[in-house]
């Protein structure tokens, strides 16, 4: 026999139901699971989602909304597009924005969190896509498997948000392709930016620790002169770009303006109208392991005016003439030839030099040559000439290396003889200027002359070492990855429109294999950072690697 229940067993019980029967609203679920427990309501038009769940686009979304075709106003959220449009017809409205509206804020209680928005394109609006507001964020927000294009303002724009991640996002024919601001802790994998009217990434406004991974930025910018391929501005700082192809772009590679300790690590800034890198002002910005060559700039320059920028490179690459590292200072750096310079002490060990100016301490210079043994390094300042102390050599390397402290032109020269009328021990040395420089005076004149590039058929590029190596092309036409009988384009390979009737193709290769690409025009210029001997370029099955000139060469 049972006793009386109590009041407070009673009052105990009613808590447990109301724990069981809680509405999902009040629980934070993952989108994933979501979208597996519930079916995806059909959005076909524009509007506003402010209750969680999953949704689908129906089909492709048009309109004139003012302020956002679709607005994603609550947490909890997946949109999935099935790949299908969200187009506009009106330059000042947001094709996708995440964010709850005009009460939005960014405390925690204002702020969204958990939504997904992944499978569409938004082309013609102000911003494509949308995460946050001027006046308000959101955190854990997901962004994957997006293009934007066409947008005025930005295709992706990431405001006053945090923990964010975006995967696979292509970025075409905007005013920006993808810009952050005041932005942190988030994360950025395999974006491609390519003929953006100004900036291809830009990361902006108090932006911090965010984190951009295989990025690809080409054919950007117009006649701004603040155009670049990657932009860090205004206060801007510890976030790292890694893994990027900066590349042909209508200005800068990568430009730094009022930023600070930001790192380009593991990447090639090539083909640039201007300079690889440039700070107007930047402050102690980092290069590692980084290939600038091929600008139509230095691949390192500061603003004159901006006399406290600095940067911190280590092993910043001149393609495989030259390498420098040095601590934070207004270094200038920049490719030279050393056929320019008046004649030096002894012969040429290698045509390739680097300029250097605003040394302030050590700049360690290494130099390719082919017989390292027997060279050393010599700086020439404008007026005379000047040994490197304490320089070494590296037969098994091939280069020479020491530690140059102050400006000038660094080349290395031949150590076995000297040259001029009359030699330090008296005897006389070659006169004839040509035996001076050496064998390495001779020049490639193998490129046809008659103005054309080769074009129109199966380019092949080969690897003939065991080496790994990345590569960029640019084509006035078309491209697309094929596969022929012996090699084919990798799934990482990427052909990229740059939009003014050209593409760029990046991709990699190496261990004897090769990639193939089908090409409808001319192939305008070739960059890799890799030695002469570690690849070939075939087309239609004739070795063309010397007719394809690097970018921005005469």
């Amino acid at each position: 026999m049972h006793g009386p229940t109590s009041r407070g067993q009673v009052v105990a019980a009613v808590g447990v139901l109301l724990v069981v029967v809680a509405p999902l609203s009040a629980v934070s679920v993952p989108p994933s699971v979501l979208g597996a427990t519930q079916p995806a309501e059909q959005v076909d038009s524009c509007r506003t989602i402010d209750e969680p769940g999953a949704y689908e686009l129906a089909g492709d979304v048009s309109g004139t909304a003012a302020d956002a075709c679709i607005r994603v106003a609550a947490s909890d959220v997946v949109l999935d597009g099935n790949g299908h449009t969200v187009a506009g017809r009106n330059a000042s409205a947001t094709g996708v924005l995440v964010a709850r509206g005009e009460t939005a804020s960014a405390t925690a209680e204002g702020a969204l969190t958990n939504v997904t928005v992944r499978n569409l394109t938004a082309a013609n609006w102000s911003d494509g896509v949308a995460l946050g507001t001027l006046d308000g964020g959101g955190s854990d927000l997901r962004v994957a498997d997006i293009a934007v294009r066409e947008n005025r303002r930005a295709g992706l724009r990431l405001s006053n948000a945090e923990n964010v991640t975006a995967r696979n996002v292509t970025a075409t024919g905007n005013g920006d392709g993808v810009t952050l601001w005041e932005t942190r802790n988030s994360t950025l994998r395999t974006v491609a930016a390519a003929g953006n009217g100004e900036y291809g990434v830009s990361v902006l406004t108090v932006s911090r620790e965010n984190t951009l991974r295989n990025v690809t930025a080409t054919g950007n910018g117009g006649d701004a002169d603040r155009g670049a391929g990657v932009y860090f501005s205004t206060d801007t700082g510890d976030n790292v770009l890694v893994d990027a192809r900066v590349g042909d772009n209508r200005g800068t590679g990568v430009r730094f303006s009022d930023s600070f300790g930001n790192t380009v690590r593991d990447g090639v800034v090539a083909g640039n109208d201007d300079a690889g890198v440039f700070g107007v002002p930047s402050y102690e910005d980092a290069l590692r392991n980084v290939t600038a060559t091929g600008n139509g700039g230095p691949a390192v320059g500061h603003e004159p005016s901006e006399s406290a920028s600095a940067f911190v490179a280590e092993r910043l690459r001149l393609g495989d003439a030259a390498s420098v590292s040095f601590d934070a200072g207004p270094v200038g750096v920049e490719r030279a030839d050393a056929t320019d310079l008046p004649e030096p002490p002894r012969p040429l060990a290698s045509e390739d030099g680097v300029s250097l100016s605003g040394v302030e301490s050590g700049v360690t210079t290494t130099l390719s040559v082919d017989d390292a043994a027997d060279s050393s390094l010599w700086r020439y300042d404008g007026t005379d000439w000047a040994q490197v102390a304490g320089a070494s050599a590296d037969g098994d390397s091939g280069t020479v290396s020491g530690t140059v402290t102050g400006d000038g032109t660094v080349v290395a020269l031949d150590g076995t003889a000297p040259s001029g009328p009359e030699s330090e021990d008296g005897q006389s040395g070659p006169s004839d200027e040509s035996e001076q420089r050496g064998q390495d005076e001779e020049r490639d004149e193998t490129r046809e002359t008659d103005g054309e590039t080769p074009g129109d058929g199966t380019l092949v590029v080969q690897a003939t070492t065991d080496d790994d190596f990345s590569y960029l092309f640019v084509v006035d036409g078309d491209a697309e990855g094929v596969e022929t009988d012996d090699v084919a384009a990798d799934s990482g390979d990427s052909v990229v429109d740059n939009g003014d009737g050209t593409v760029t193709v990046v991709g990699s290769t190496g261990s004897n294999a090769g990639d193939a690409f089908e090409v409808d025009g001319e192939v305008v210029e070739f960059y890799t950072p890799a030695s002469a001997a570690d690849y070939v370029l075939e087309l239609d099955g004739e070795d063309v690697t010397d007719e394809i000139p690097e970018p921005n060469e005469e």
